[in-house]
């Protein structure tokens, strides 16, 4: 991630801004190769762009960035394997959607793994043995 490189010393809102550019330009090409922009004003077109640069690239990137930048690329990376299962609990809530059990097993599974994984303290690391070997070996 660029985060802990080469912009990782630049304040939030110029690495956010150079972030969001990168974004932008492939959405403007890829409207101009669809030929189907069009612009009606409406409340829901209006609503969805305020949560869209507001909450989801402002908000959200700013926490992502903030994180990677404290807690590391690996640490931070690990969060995003809980992101399906929590948009699937909050589809429940909000939308009624059926929860499988399978999907339940699924979320639990998940949420064990990035526990587990986030328990481990930063600077320690997991080697595997070899099979009849020893460390000292």
């Amino acid at each position: 991630m660029i985060q802990r490189g080469s912009i990782g010393g630049d304040p939030m809102p110029i690495s956010g801004a150079v972030q969001n550019l990168g974004g932008a330009a492939v959405a403007i090409l890829v409207t101009l190769a669809l030929g189907d922009y069009r612009w009606d004003g409406a409340l829901a077109l209006w609503a969805g762009l305020a949560w869209s640069v507001l909450g989801l690239s402002v908000g959200a990137l700013s926490l992502l960035v903030w994180m990677t930048r404290h807690q590391g690329a690996t640490r931070v990376s690990l969060l995003l394997l809980i992101v399906p299962p929590l948009a699937a609990l909050e589809a429940w809530i909000l939308f009624g959607e059926k929860l499988t059990p399978v999907q339940i097993a699924g979320f639990v599974l998940a949420l064990g793994g990035v526990l587990l994984a986030r328990m481990a303290s930063p600077g320690q690391q997991i080697t595997a043995q070899r099979p009849g070997k020893t460390r000292d070996a």
